[in-house]
């Protein structure tokens, strides 16, 4: 090997050493920089654990000491304080933010007046844990013209300045504690109680089985059941939140109404119940009414239209279809619609439902023509469909002893009859009484669903045929 090359190859040994070396030194710089920069933003860390640990909250605010346990079941129960109504979610919003809580910056390690910050008599939230940990911050004042508040551990001398949306999380007093639900339920399938009255009667007086069925003890205690509407009603009732609150302990129930309720609303589970009275309307608008829960001696204000039932009527949570057979069990039909007589001859086979033989009439239904089957099956859901408008309960045996106007008979394949009869109102030619095989069922239907449903979906078929 040649000299000239044997400098060349030292030559680029000792770059090659220069370079491994800088690349080390900027290794080691920028690990340390990003180790300082951990360190700096460690240093902001207030709280940081799992917030399943919690099993306290221990609260001091402006009205004295609370004390939430979670129980057994996994709910929160109030072991100290003065009893009032309180807001689960509210303690959960305080459990999350607790337990993941940065600030924006520390102010100082060595306060020397803690009086300038709002500390010398704060709000303090200590969340324990299952062993036993206390994580207690106290909240100060907050910062002038600034978004930030003033917050400390407890026992220790920093002072951090935190975001105000962490502090509306976890801000405590009385009456960010106040429960503002009408009913604080997390499942509505737990509610097995659900009675509505309005100007002292009852709308509806609900109770549910173990099966999810729902039954009414009045009015209308033989009418069946729309479970999925009771269901809707009641997520709306706990969705409804009072606007503010009003006087606790009122000494004159009469001033704002209760002495003679609007509405009253009770609901019950197996572990709570509730019952609220609504007395008179806040503003001339009717847009907002008093609430009041006697257990809790306090006023609320709602929004009018925000409860989801005060509108409600019994037929809303009832069933108001009349006949919902299986087609299958179905062999015809014979109507008399206000003198329009009808016969269906009905043969459907639920295992070959390609091969359905009907007649109109005794004119053969084209069921290899889409229209014309379509259309017959519209008029044949217009049969099974009839649905009941209101309930009508106490009616004089003259009214329905009169001749029917309209009669629809179901020939069933057991070989009985199911029959409904229209009896005409006397003081309203808009609806019919009905009578269910002879016996009156305590509703009334109207006649656009003789005339617009039946009839109408009848002449269609014809014109078609």
């Amino acid at each position: 090997m040649t000299k000239r090359y044997v400098r060349l190859l030292v030559a680029l040994i000792i770059v090659a050493v220069i370079a491994i070396g800088a690349y080390a030194g900027v290794t080691v710089y920028k690990n340390n920089e990003n180790k300082k920069l951990q360190e700096e933003a460690n240093k902001n860390v207030i709280f940081k654990f799992n917030v399943n640990d919690i099993h306290s909250l221990k609260i001091r605010n402006s009205a004295g000491d609370y004390v939430f346990e979670v129980s057994d079941n996994s709910e929160w129960v109030m072991t100290s304080g003065d009893g009032i109504a309180f807001k689960s979610s509210k303690l959960a919003s305080i459990c999350n933010t607790i337990s993941d809580l940065t600030a924006d910056s520390i102010l100082t390690e060595n306060p020397d007046d803690l009086s300038k910050y709002g500390l010398d008599n704060p709000m303090i939230i200590n969340a324990v844990t299952y062993n036993d940990d206390e994580n207690s911050l106290e909240i100060g004042k907050q910062v002038p013209g600034e978004s930030v508040y003033y917050v400390k551990v407890t026992g220790k001398d920093t002072i951090y300045l935190i975001s105000s949306d962490y502090v509306d999380n976890l801000w405590a007093e009385r009456e960010n504690l106040k429960d503002t639900y009408i009913f604080d339920i997390n499942n509505t399938n737990d509610i097995n109680y659900f009675r509505f009255e309005k100007d002292g009667k009852t709308v509806y007086d609900l109770s549910r089985d173990d099966d999810g069925n729902w039954t009414n003890k009045e009015p209308f205690p033989d009418g069946k059941v729309n479970s999925s509407q009771v269901v809707s009603i009641l997520s709306q009732v706990t969705r409804s939140s009072c606007v503010s609150f009003g006087e606790e302990n009122p000494d004159d129930l009469s001033k704002l109404g209760f002495d003679n309720p609007s509405f009253e609303l009770e609901l019950k589970t197996d572990s709570k119940d509730v019952n609220m009275i609504f007395g008179d309307y806040y503003d001339e608008d009717h847009r907002y009414i008093y609430g009041y829960n006697a257990e809790q001696k306090q006023v609320y204000i709602f929004e009018f239209e925000t409860v989801g039932c005060l509108e409600t009527i019994t037929e809303d949570v009832m069933q108001r279809e009349l006949r919902n057979e299986y087609f299958g069990n179905i062999t015809g039909f014979s109507l008399d619609i206000l003198g329009q007589k009808i016969e269906i001859d009905f043969k459907y086979d639920p295992k070959n439902p390609t091969v359905a033989d009907y007649k109109l009439n005794g004119e053969v239904v084209d069921t290899n023509d889409e229209t014309t089957l379509n259309a017959f099956n519209l008029f044949i859901f217009s049969i099974t469909g009839i649905a009941y408008d209101q309930i009508c309960e106490n009616v004089s045996a003259d009214e329905l002893n009169k001749e029917p106007s309209a009669s629809v008979i179901y020939h069933l394949t057991d070989g009985t009859d199911y029959k409904l009869e229209f009896i005409q109102k006397s003081d309203d030619d808009k609806y019919f009484y009905i009578k269910e095989n002879g016996k009156y069922l305590n509703v009334l239907a109207r006649r656009y669903i003789l005339e617009e449903g039946i009839l109408k979906s009848y002449n269609d078929v014809m014109e078609l045929m």
